[in-house]
């Protein structure tokens, strides 16, 4: 027969063993929903995430709506004034060509043209004498408007060239226009990012 002692110390033994086991599964369970309630938690804070960059994504999208008449009007606006810019430039630049051999500059836009009997030669005021001498038997038309050159229409009326200044810059305004315009919005929009 066991002593009663040898009994006191098997079920002792016994009883830690179970309670061994038994807090081993409770770790185990514990650890268990600790990770399962990290998942969780991972979960929710990635969904109130996306949902938090979905709203501020709508409201970055209302004020990028909001923000295009604003900015196109900025634009055009811009548009405007580099146009008036370069118009206002350019007459500068026409105009302080009179001051460099203009009689030879004057000469060399008559080479240009053909030879016909031009009955209308409208001109700067002060290049009356000029005109005068290549286009002998023309009716002179002054017009402070035009800054250098000329602009001729035949006998008939129906041949009208013209070969002003202010003709020649327009050929070349609408590309100035363009390319500023472009490098002014690169350089705004590097500017932006920056």
């Amino acid at each position: 027969m066991m002593s009663t002692e040898r009994v006191l110390n098997y079920l002792k033994e016994s009883f830690e063993k179970e309670l061994s086991d038994i807090k081993a599964k409770m770790e185990a369970e514990k650890r268990e929903i600790e990770r399962t309630f990290q998942t969780e938690v991972e979960a929710l804070e990635k969904s109130y995430s996306l949902r938090e960059i979905s709203a501020l994504d709508e409201q970055k999208k209302e004020l990028d709506n909001r923000q295009i008449p604003v900015l196109n009007e900025k634009r055009l606006i811009l548009q405007s004034k580099l146009k008036q810019l370069i118009n206002n430039k350019l007459k500068e630049v026409l105009a302080s060509l009179r001051d460099h051999n203009y009689e030879r500059v004057f000469h060399n836009l008559v080479r240009e043209v053909p030879s016909i009997n031009w009955k209308y030669v409208k001109i700067n005021p002060e290049d009356r004498e000029l005109a005068l001498s290549y286009f002998p038997r023309a009716i002179i038309i002054e017009d402070e408007e035009i800054i250098g050159g000329f602009e001729l229409i035949s006998e008939d009326k129906k041949i009208f060239l013209s070969n002003s200044f202010e003709k020649r810059a327009e050929r070349i305004r609408a590309e100035l226009e363009n390319d500023i315009f472009i490098n002014v919005i690169k350089f705004l929009e590097k500017d932006k990012n920056d």
